[in-house]
Order: C-alpha cells, then sequence, then structure tokens
C-alpha cells in the first residue's frame, strides 16, 4: 500500500478524555495565576493582614443621603407644582422622584394624589409597585385591578 493511500489514525477515546482533562487542569491553574487577589501570592496569613475599609465611592448611600437626593431631583418638579397644583403628570414624575430613591412613602402620597385627579393606568402601576414595598400586598393587587379595568390593552401591567 502506498503512503497516500492510508488512513489517518485518530486518537483513542482514552488519549482524547486525557488531553480534555490536561487543557482543563492547566485551564483552572493560568486562570487562577492570573485571576488571584494580589495578597494571595505574599506569604501573609490572612488573619494578620490589616482590613481595608471600603472606600467611599463603592459604599451604598444611606436613606438619608438618598432622601436628600430625591428632594434635589424633585426640587424643580416642586416649583412647577407651586403654579399647577393639579397636574397629574407633575404629581406622577415627583412620586417617581420619590419612588427610584426609595422614598416610598413619599412617592405614595404624590402617586395617590395624581391618580385622585386622573386615573392613569401607568401611574396606577407605579403606586401598586409603592404599596407592595411598603408591604401592602392587598392595596397594591387591588390598584393593579383597576389598573387592568381602566385599560385592559395596556401591556405594561
Amino acid at each position: 500500500m502506498e503512503a497516500t493511500d492510508r488512513q489517518p489514525k485518530f486518537w483513542s477515546n482514552a488519549q482524547t478524555y486525557t488531553m480534555a482533562t490536561i487543557c482543563m487542569v492547566l485551564g483552572v491553574v493560568m486562570g487562577y495565576l492570573v485571576h488571584a487577589p494580589a495578597n494571595a501570592n505574599a506569604n501573609v496569613p490572612a488573619a494578620s493582614a490589616p482590613a481595608q475599609p471600603a472606600p467611599a465611592a463603592m459604599s451604598m448611600p444611606s436613606p438619608q443621603d438618598m432622601k436628600r437626593m430625591a428632594d434635589k431631583q424633585a426640587a424643580p418638579l416642586l416649583a412647577q407644582l407651586q403654579k399647577d397644583p393639579k397636574n397629574p403628570e407633575l404629581l406622577a414624575k415627583i412620586g417617581g422622584a420619590y419612588m427610584a430613591a426609595q422614598q416610598f412613602p413619599v412617592a405614595q402620597q404624590y402617586f395617590e394624589q395624581s391618580v385622585a385627579i386622573k386615573p392613569d393606568p401607568e401611574t396606577m402601576n407605579a403606586l401598586a409597585f409603592t404599596y407592595y414595598s411598603l408591604g401592602d400586598t392587598d392595596k397594591a393587587i387591588a390598584t393593579l385591578n383597576s389598573a387592568i379595568k381602566a385599560n385592559p390593552k395596556n401591556s405594561k401591567l
């Protein structure tokens, strides 16, 4: 037989699994070496290393900080509200600013005022979320049911 007529010989199953295992182990070792923490390479025990406080930029804002941010964001809207106190869209925007800052009791007040003037399904949805966040599941469900009755084809509910 000529050399060109020979079929190439493939690896056996055992050889394939062995090579896959070697590649996997090398990948894990290389991943550990590349992504290991910097102090893991130093021979310093973890208990003796001083604890580093988290940087201020990485910490979560306090509830007071969230309230201040919401007040700052809502300030121009509140100034507009002085001129037009029965504007349901403006009331809903103010409620949304407080809801985004997790100030749910204040958001609830503005959403309720907005829905009382104009029962908009999207505002009612936000009000239901506020009720749910405050732990009043029954009011949340009732509000969602009212929003569905107001606009059954609304895809956002």
